[in-house]
């Protein structure tokens, strides 16, 4: 925590580098700058370090990672959140495109307000491309992998059910997990560490067919 402290710029939010920006998807390269969805995560760490010093009977610390997040939750929603298009963006260094993990975690964090929950998720779907076994990661102009993660997609999934579409929740289920889980040319009944645009193992034979972090849902 002390290390991450040391990464937070003059605007109050963490920036990674291409030394220490790589994210889940590793074939992408390293984000950059101020990046919603690693300033979701840190916040998260916050708020659950605060809990911990909490039982710890720490708590003045729990007090300093409650201000510490509260701080960090407001520096999101000012500089990051983009009313145009009402969505968080992916960095300030790639202002018009937006992620799939990024927003889904501020909704599923309690970043996002919760009045902006709804429309947050709704104009996610709208953004992002999408293809018969679930959105892509990215906005088209972020440049990424056009490739389905189920890892990802399992944020959007936990999103949907805690901003209350459980009917849209269900259904991204069926359409990614029953895709690979069910019967087909490639089917292993577990779940992929990546599925292409066309429905293929998302690198090819070199992909995980059984892969833990695409299990969540």
């Amino acid at each position: 925590l002390a290390y991450n402290a040391s990464m937070i710029d003059s605007r109050g939010l963490l920036v990674t580098d291409d030394t220490d920006g790589m994210d889940w998807d590793y074939y992408d390269g390293n984000k950059t700058g101020e990046v919603t969805a690693y300033n979701d995560i840190y916040y998260r760490t916050l708020t659950n370090a605060a809990s911990m010093a909490d039982a710890l009977g720490l708590h003045g610390q729990a007090e300093m990672y409650r201000n510490a997040a509260s701080n960090l939750r407001s520096a999101i929603n000012h500089y990051l959140f983009d009313p145009t298009t009402g969505l968080y963006v992916i960095s300030n260094l790639q202002p018009s495109a937006v992620a799939q993990d990024g927003n889904s975690l501020a909704v599923l964090f309690g970043i996002a307000p919760t009045t902006e929950d709804a429309s947050i998720m709704a104009n996610l779907t709208e953004a992002l491309p999408t293809t018969r076994y679930g959105p892509l990661p990215f906005s088209t102009d972020a440049g990424y992998r056009a490739a389905v993660s189920p890892f990802v997609t399992n944020e959007e999934v936990d999103a949907l059910f805690a901003s209350g579409d459980t009917a849209q929740a269900v259904s991204l289920v069926r359409k990614l997990w029953g895709y690979m889980d069910g019967p087909g040319r490639d089917a292993t009944a577990t779940d992929w560490e990546l599925v292409g645009a066309n429905g293929s193992p998302g690198f090819g034979a070199y992909t995980s067919l059984a892969h833990g972090w695409s299990s969540g849902a």
